[in-house]
């Protein structure tokens, strides 16, 4: 592109080239269309130009589409193993249940339930066993014993489990 170019055949101003592809002048320009020749303030472009820029907005597209499609992959794989995983953790879940090594937490809240009730009517029978086997005692001796009765009780309501310090034989080893 020298200074004293003049118009080749086959090269076409802007408007002209944008005319040809049926673009409009901002379509055209957004093509990146690189000019084969300037004359003055005009710019001129060729069929070869044009078909370079659009071969090059083609290739970006469509490696934009192989990178979107891996990524779509990537992420299907990710989620596939992801399910994988879980399913096999609920089946080694299902298992440990069925060795007796792991409990549902409902249960172990109904049996603590059950244990705690049984033991509240033992507390409740001594004093009267005591009576019985002590006839001797008086009443208030008696309410002695059942005050004591009452304050192991509370004692042992407010007593609380550290799970941090299981011993190792009852820890279940994690997934």
């Amino acid at each position: 592109m020298g200074k004293r170019e003049t118009r080749r055949k086959g090269w076409l101003n802007r408007d002209e080239m944008a005319r040809s592809c049926r673009l409009s002048l901002r379509g055209f320009d957004g093509r990146n269309v690189q000019p084969v020749g300037k004359i003055g303030r005009e710019v001129f472009f060729d069929c070869a130009a044009v078909l370079e820029a659009e071969q090059e907005a083609r290739e970006r597209r469509e490696s934009k589409v192989d990178e979107d499609a891996q990524a779509r992959r990537d992420e299907a794989e990710r989620e596939k193993i992801l399910l994988m995983r879980s399913q096999r953790e609920a089946q080694e879940m299902k298992n440990r249940a069925i060795w007796r090594e792991l409990v549902p937490a409902n249960a172990v809240s109904w049996s603590l339930e059950q244990v705690s009730r049984q033991l509240i009517a033992l507390f409740d029978s001594i004093p009267l066993r005591i009576k019985t086997i002590a006839p001797r005692l008086t009443t208030n001796e008696i309410n002695g014993i059942q005050r004591e009765l009452v304050q192991i009780q509370n004692i042992a309501s407010e007593i609380e489990v550290d799970f941090d310090n299981l011993p190792p034989e009852r820890r279940t080893t994690s997934f």
